[in-house]
């Protein structure tokens, strides 16, 4: 196959168990070091993840998770501490770092309100600002690698491309979606104006209490440049249009529909089978934060085959060398 790369995470909550360094699981820390040695014997260097939540598991240790976990600014001190172990024993054979997967889908879990969900991602992008300056400042220099969060990052059509309502919420889509954490990290150190803005006005007409968490200074320095490179995580296209919505919740803020396209090839979760979406995906973020470097962490499509998986490999061939 020509593997060149591995990607796998850590489990945080087996490496602390208590949450801080007062108890360190050496055993899961060999194990993962003997991981990492085997792939160099063979060529295959290690993209370690340090922490990767689901919806099934929230992946922290048990103390910080009853500590209110993510809603909790002392978690983040939490995981630069973890953060700063794992570099200690596993970063003179790791070159390449994810903090985070996916932070911008922790919104499913911290979603009793838009104001929940906003802390959570706060406290996220925080906790990952303050791993990559600790890695920047005591690790870099002697293991010269680097640090970034992976960003679930699907692309938006309009449904009606002959609406401009339609454009407006496909662009607002992807400011919600991925500007939400790249821009305070690779630009401006705050979240986007047009994400600020949009959810202010709807709380200006009641059709909201949701407030962003306005951000410090220091803050602001912490964020912004607290990375390295850009990871994406695509699977699709989403076909979106604008319809007012209201309530105090993230997705209600957006005042985005999804639409299906019945005419398009579908996977057994009714994803749209949309190939060319990488492409698109990769142009907006080059248009919008430069020529970074940019790393696919994840791509791909659902499919239930489990030897001939046509639906994957059609989507494979069909996204083509990014």
């Amino acid at each position: 196959m020509k593997v060149t790369h591995y990607r796998f995470a850590l489990d945080w909550a087996s490496v602390l168990p208590t949450g801080n360094l007062s108890v360190v699981n050496r055993q899961a820390l060999r194990y993962y070091r003997c991981l990492v040695t085997e792939g160099l014997k063979l060529g295959i260097s290690a993209m370690v993840t340090l922490y990767y939540p689901t919806h099934a598991h929230l992946g922290l240790p048990a103390p910080l998770l009853h500590g209110g976990g993510w809603l909790n600014p002392w978690t983040a001190e939490a995981f630069q501490a973890y953060a700063g172990l794992c570099f200690q024993e596993l970063g003179d054979l790791v070159k390449l770092w994810i903090t985070i997967n996916e932070p911008n889908r922790l919104s499913d879990i911290y979603n009793r309100s838009g104001n929940d969900t906003y802390e959570a991602a706060h406290n996220l992008l925080v906790a990952h600002a303050l791993a990559w300056h600790l890695y920047d400042r005591e690790f870099r220099p002697s293991q010269r690698g680097a640090v970034s969060l992976s960003l679930h990052a699907d692309w938006a059509e309009p449904a009606n491309p002959y609406a401009d309502s339609h454009w407006t919420a496909a662009e607002r889509f992807l400011q919600f979606e991925i500007a939400w954490f790249a821009e305070p990290l690779f630009k401006t150190g705050d979240y986007p104006a047009a994400m600020r803005e949009y959810i202010a006005s709807k709380h200006r007409r009641g059709l909201s209490s949701s407030t962003l968490p306005r951000l410090t200074e220091a803050k602001r320095r912490l964020l912004k440049g607290a990375v390295d490179f850009c990871a994406l995580n695509h699977f699709t296209t989403r076909f979106v249009m604008h319809q007012q919505l209201a309530g105090s919740r993230y997705d209600s803020d957006r005042d985005i529909q999804f639409l299906q396209d019945i005419t398009r090839l579908s996977s057994p979760t009714r994803l749209a089978v949309i190939p060319w979406g990488a492409r698109k995906l990769l142009r907006w973020v080059q248009r919008n934060y430069g020529n970074i470097d940019i790393y696919i962490t994840a791509i791909g499509i659902d499919d239930q085959a489990p030897e001939d998986d046509r639906l994957r490999k059609y989507y494979l061939e069909k996204a083509g060398p990014l």
